[in-house]
Parts: structure tokens; C-alpha cells; sequence
């Protein structure tokens, strides 16, 4: 049935509900939303949608929705609303002030990851060039912390390895504290469609999402650990790479730390980590945890997707950290089909890592604690 209003004008934007970030076109009657149409062209969706974006859309009219800039002097004030050059000028004068009264440390700037990546760059260049100082943050340091400090520690860069249209090209797919099919619908949808061509499904979650068995996708290996297991469960799966030689040592060896190597192998290789050892303890059957590792090690090409499953917790850094390890172990980094991903809360964590909206390090991960990396940008600052 054809919509009875005709829509005006269409604006290519981006879904603000999931960490997918798929595009639309916002069709609009004057200023008001009529419709919301997946756009063919959106690079993470391919004009897919989930319910949620093709029909959510009436938030843009909540009466609670602020429209116009407002000020107030203190908390205890109403707000005030004002046009944006009177709240452009307040802005900049209480920065001024707070900065001469408590010192240049005294404020700084949050990056929203809803936002595109060139306004997170303008954030965190207004504070570092603007403001002087280093206090620039975003949402990938709080939920996805782990992710920043783990992947980083294991990897080299706190980011995921590939992108999403990456998983119709793998052969095993790892799914880790997250559920897919109705967090990032799009995305599970790509998993769902690759799963039912043939590839092999593991899912490490105490629930039993639909992703371990629905009509539409079944996984091959569920281990449903007693939560606050990941780590001791992880260190098990890479227990039986290590013990059974499942690992890739011409990818170690070219890729990665030798040496290193030998500390972990030895490390999850010791019977403390054996499945017999951690199935009792997290609530899973031995066998399962073998076939895992089995499935996964056999790829040829295997990737692993986590959420806040893994991240959410005091072991979170160190889960990270595992399913990095696992993942070099197995030469599943480098290539279309592999590699570890976090699924994020918004359309942009990433780019609010890549782009340096963070404390300690600049665009493209270079730390602020080197001093060539403040010379090389202030040149062009």
C-alpha cells in the first residue's frame, strides 16, 4: 500500500538505536519524519533493516526532546532558552573563567560515538588545540574499557579486526557473551544467512539465546558457562589447541612474539586448564569444550564476535586479552572471514577510539606519552 502522504524530501542518515549503524533515508514532509526507508547504498546494512529502525522513529517528536540551546547560571536555576550565538558565547565564557580560576586541567570533553568521525576528530582537536589539555573521552572507555586495554595488550590496537560483511566469508563463527539476533539485528541476520550456507556455530553464553537454536539457526557447540567462567573456560579451549598442536606456528613466528607464545602456551597448556578440570567448574560438559576448540582451530577461516558479556565484568581485560591470544594462536587475524570483534553499543565506538577521543592516545593509536606524536600533529593545529 503506497503511503498516503508523499514525502517531500529524503536525507541520508544513520540509525542511532544499535552499534550496526545502518543507513536510511529520513523522508520528510516539511520538518516532519514520515517515513524511514533502509538505504540500498548503507555500507553496513545494504538496505536491511530491523523493526526497530524502519518504525521506531517517533522519538523525534517527544515533547522532552530538546530543540533550542538553554542556559542557566546555576542548577538551582530554570533553564533558559536562547539562540546559538548567546549560547555559543556563554559556553566559551564559563570555559575561560573555569580555566583561569581552577587551572587548564579544569575541563574538558566527551565525544558522542553517535556521532560521524570527523566531529569526533573536531572534539578531540577543540580540547587538546583549544583547551590544552588531554581531557577527551568517549563511550568505548566505559562498557568497552576491556576491549580498549585487551585487544591492545594482544594486538596492538584496542579495535575490531574487520568489518561486517567479513562473516559471509567465514567458515566458523564464535560468538562470545552476546546475542546478536536481537542486540545488532543486522548483523545477526549476516550471521543467520551464513550459518544456514554451511558455516559451523559456536555460541559461549550462559542463556540460550536464539542464536543457539531457532528456526532460522542452530549452533553446533553451545557452552553454557556458569557466569564468571569466560576466562578459565577461554584458557580450556586454547588448553586444547595448544595440547592437541592445533596451533599455526609459521603465523606465530611471523606475526607475532615467539617467546611470548611459549609463556601463554605453557601457561594454558598446564592440566589446570584442562577440560576435564574446567567443565566440572563451569557448569559444562568436557567433550563440548574439546569439540570447540576442535571447530574452531579447523576454520580455515574462524572469527570470534564478543559483547559485554565478556567485557562487563572484574576478568573482563583478561577475557579480552584471551580471545585475542586464542585467535593469533590459530593465524585467524589478516585475512576476509577471521579475526575478533566487538559488538558495540553504538554506530560509532569505533570511530571514537581510531579518532583519538581518548586520555591517552591521538588519532590512529599513537600515545601521547611519545613525544613525536603531539609534534606531529600540532604543525597542522
Amino acid at each position: 500500500m503506497p503511503n498516503p502522504r508523499k514525502p517531500e524530501k529524503e536525507t541520508i542518515t544513520i540509525c542511532a538505536y544499535c552499534g550496526v549503524g545502518c543507513g536510511f533515508k529520513a523522508e520528510t514532509i516539511g520538518e516532519e519524519i514520515v517515513r524511514m526507508t533502509p538505504w540500498k547504498e548503507g555500507k553496513a546494512n545494504h538496505g536491511h533493516s530491523c523493526v526497530k529502525g524502519r518504525f521506531a522513529y517517533d522519538y523525534w517528536r517527544h515533547p522532552d526532546r530538546v530543540r533550542t540551546p538553554m542556559i542557566r547560571k546555576s542548577i538551582d536555576d530554570p533553564w533558559q532558552e536562547v539562540g546559538w550565538d548567546e549560547a555559543f558565547a556563554h559556553a566559551a565564557s564559563e570555559l575561560k573563567r573555569l580555566q583561569v580560576t581552577y587551572g587548564r586541567s579544569s575541563v574538558g570533553g566527551v565525544s558522542s560515538s553517535r556521532c560521524t568521525n570527523e566531529e569526533i576528530f573536531l572534539t578531540q582537536k577543540f580540547v587538546r588545540a583549544v583547551l590544552g589539555n588531554n581531557n577527551i573521552d568517549n563511550c568505548a572507555r566505559i562498557c568497552h574499557s576491556p576491549t580498549q586495554f585487551g585487544l591492545s595488550a594482544t594486538v596492538g590496537a584496542g579495535a575490531a579486526s574487520q568489518h561486517f560483511d567479513s562473516v559471509l566469508q567465514s567458515d566458523v563463527i564464535m560468538v562470545v557473551g552476546a546475542n546478536p539476533t536481537e542486540g545488532h539485528p543486522v548483523f545477526g541476520s549476516m550471521m543467520k544467512r551464513r550459518v544456514r550456507q554451511g558455516a559451523k556455530l559456536i555460541v559461549i553464553d550462559p542463556r540460550r539465546t536464539e542464536s543457539v537454536d531457532s528456526p532460522h539457526c542452530r549452533a553446533d557447540v553451545h557452552l553454557a558457562l556458569r557466569p564468571g567462567t569466560n576466562v578459565a573456560i577461554l584458557n580450556s579451549i586454547a588448553h586444547v589447541v595448544v595440547r592437541e598442536n592445533r596451533h599455526d606456528p609459521e603465523f606465530i613466528k611471523a606475526r607475532c612474539e615467539w617467546r611470548e607464545f611459549e609463556v601463554w602456551a605453557e601457561l594454558v597448556g598446564s592440566d589446570d586448564y584442562s577440560p576435564d578440570t574446567i567443565g566440572p567448574i563451569a557448569g559444562v560438559d568436557p567433550e563440548d569444550i574439546r569439540r570447540a576448540a576442535r571447530i574452531y582451530s579447523s576454520g580455515p577461516r574462524s572469527t570470534i564476535y564478543y559483547g559485554l558479556g565478556v567485557t562487563e565484568h572484574s576478568q573482563g581485560s583478561t577475557g579480552v586479552m584471551c580471545l585475542g591470544n586464542l585467535a593469533l594462536s590459530c593465524g585467524m587475524y589478516g585475512r576476509e572471514g577471521v579475526g575478533v570483534n566487538p559488538l558495540r553499543g553504538q554506530g560509532n565506538v569505533q570511530g571514537g577510539s581510531c579518532l583519538g577521543s581518548r586520555p591517552h592516545d591521538y588519532s590512529g593509536y599513537r600515545f601521547d606519552t611519545h613525544a613525536e606524536t603531539p609534534e606531529s600533529f600540532e604543525p597542522e593545529w
